[in-house]
């Protein structure tokens, strides 16, 4: 990450408004680590990370090393973005829904075994960041507890993204790609069920 990313992230993270709400992760935990814990316990999230990563991880086997950062930093970008949204106090309205959308979207590539252009699971991993960030507004009352779980959930979310696209990337076994279209199947069924139900009120 360069410098200038770097110290726009910070800036855009101390003009994060006074008092914001959210859906809280865990109940009495926050700051950095309520914010780290979020995107594991929060279901769409934890399901729109995965399938992206997945994806992702899917598409990079055999490319160069160099090549291999550009999902961790497309989905960081699209966290960067979102975070910067959060902090102008833009709120979105379906960003729940949009995830489990991006995971439906992702899980049925990879349970299908066809792999879309390069620069498509990039396009999903930088939009699944941004929405992850969009959906995440810090439940906090203090400028620096809402600024320490921003940070938390942008530490989180990077971090598992990463862990499953490297996992991913380096499955090579026939068995290892099924069950990886088997993961992938299970996500988008959660994920189309989900969305299913909410539309159904």
């Amino acid at each position: 990450m360069s410098a200038a990313v770097r110290s726009s992230l910070v800036l855009a993270l101390l003009v994060v408004p006074d008092a914001a709400l959210a859906h809280p992760a865990l109940p009495g935990i926050g700051g950095f680590w309520g914010g780290l814990l979020h995107p594991f316990v929060v279901p769409a999230h934890a399901l729109a990370i995965v399938a992206a990563g997945l994806l992702v991880g899917q598409v990079i086997k055999g490319v160069p090393e160099s090549a291999r950062w550009n999902g961790p930093a497309a989905f960081a970008a699209g966290l960067v973005a979102g975070s910067i949204a959060i902090a102008c106090a833009f709120v979105p309205v379906h960003a729940n829904e949009a995830l489990l959308g991006l995971a439906a979207l992702s899980g049925i590539w990879i349970a299908a075994g066809r792999i879309p252009l390069h620069l498509t699971p990039l396009l999903i991993a930088g939009l699944t960041g941004l929405v992850v960030a969009l959906d995440s507004p810090p439940d906090a009352t203090l400028l620096r507890e809402a600024l320490l779980m921003q940070i938390g959930t942008f530490c989180g979310a990077l971090a598992l993204f990463t862990a499953l696209q490297e996992i991913a990337s380096r499955l090579r076994r026939g068995w290892q790609h099924v069950g990886v279209r088997i993961l992938g199947s299970w996500t988008a069924a959660s994920a189309i069920l989900v969305l299913a139900l909410r539309f159904a009120k």
